[in-house]
């Protein structure tokens, strides 16, 4: 489907058709309260439009083979602004609900509640785990380390509303997915320290799979818990502890320190003074953004507390 821009209609020839879901805005911003009413109930509408089709084609869906936090909504058969798939993929869009819950957005409709938001989420997990529960000598690989792509990222949403819903499936996935996480992080800080050191390899930290995507899981689960009970989150201990990320944290800069060594002797020594000291690697190539990139590992190690 072609992509319709943004600013093709003003904001006076109304709300934005169903056909798209890409949402018309002004050329230039409102001047009058009532155009920002307008385009803010325009927003709205497109917005609570998206959910109840997500949420709609959600129930209709079975669960993928690989699910994961990444690949977000897949097989949106006869949803006029998805692009059709397979399969669809049960743990993001519980991602997603999870997400809006926790940002109270002052929207008066019954789908928005976090309540409502945060069950629906818990029975898409729920379904995820009749389908593939957690295990951990199946579901561990030492180069799927990520809260995005792997079941890194599921396991953490067990562990977080594990502690909060009344969900059976959930409650009884929650000692695997502790162990699931422990088990993954042990081997990736082990690995620095018995097999080699951590400045002598780059590669394995990025978000999309390495150990970026494991540090966001483990901040994830941090932020989520930060106002639990301390008896709740005893068992949480080994994998949010400050000492637990600084480790972690400091096998990733050991990583990029290293690869920052190996860009400066491709040149010489005079050109060498304004590269980068951190540069990390995925499959041998060295990339900027932020999927395999620099930049969203750089990111994760800054939001350390």
């Amino acid at each position: 489907m072609p992509r319709i821009p943004l600013y093709r209609r003003r904001h006076s020839e109304g709300a934005p058709s169903r056909s798209t879901r890409f949402i018309t805005l002004p050329s230039k911003p409102p001047k009058q309260l009532k155009d920002w009413e307008a385009l803010h109930e325009d927003i709205t509408n497109v917005f609570l439009r998206d959910i109840r089709s997500v949420q709609q084609h959600a129930k209709q869906s079975r669960v993928g083979s690989n699910d994961s936090i990444y690949t977000g909504i897949s097989g949106m058969h006869g949803c006029p602004y998805m692009r059709e798939i397979s399969d669809c993929v049960s743990a993001g869009i519980a991602f997603m609900e999870y997400y809006i819950a926790s940002t109270k957005l002052p929207l008066q409709n019954e789908i928005l509640t976090a309540k409502i938001l945060c069950s629906v989420a818990d029975k898409n997990v729920v379904k995820v785990l009749q389908s593939q529960p957690i295990n951990v000598e199946t579901m561990y690989s030492p180069t799927r380390l990520s809260f995005i792509e792997t079941s890194i990222g599921i396991a953490t949403l067990v562990l977080v509303r594990g502690l909060f819903t009344s969900e059976k499936v959930i409650v009884d996935n929650w000692r695997a997915a502790l162990e699931l996480l422990e088990y993954t992080l042990d081997r990736a800080l082990s690995a620095d320290d018995q097999e080699y050191s951590p400045g002598d390899k780059e590669d394995g930290c990025e978000v999309l799979y390495g150990r970026a995507g494991l540090l966001y899981s483990l901040l994830y689960l941090r932020k989520a818990t930060m106002h639990c009970f301390e008896s709740q989150k005893v068992a949480l201990h080994n994998l949010i502890s400050d000492g637990v990320l600084s480790r972690l944290v400091d096998s990733i800069m050991a990583r990029g320190r290293h690869g920052g060594h190996l860009l400066s002797t491709e040149f010489r020594t005079s050109d060498a003074d304004g590269l980068p000291p951190l540069m990390w690697t995925w499959h041998g190539k060295r990339y900027l953004g932020g999927a395999h990139g620099v930049g969203k590992t750089f990111l994760q190690t800054l939001l350390l507390p």
